[in-house]
């Protein structure tokens, strides 16, 4: 899938944060400009943006997990 010019497998993305929390979703949402947005769900949605970060994942990625990303109201 594109998201943002990146190219990602969606299995790679679901491994990564399966590591980090195995509750955790990550879904690729149609976006018109940039092919797709990433949106992710977790119990901790702040601890596993910063566990994705301290992996060095792609910012992209960790920020599905932002507290005032797409799920924000989740809170």
């Amino acid at each position: 899938m594109s998201v943002g010019g990146y190219r990602f497998l969606p299995a790679d993305l679901e491994a990564v944060v399966d590591g980090i929390d195995r509750a955790a979703t990550l879904a690729a949402l149609p976006d018109a400009l940039a092919g797709h947005r990433l949106a992710g769900a977790a119990g901790d949605r702040r601890q596993v943006a910063y566990e994705l970060m301290r992996l060095g994942v792609n910012p992209l990625i960790a920020g599905a997990f932002h507290i005032d990303g797409p799920a924000a109201d989740d809170r």
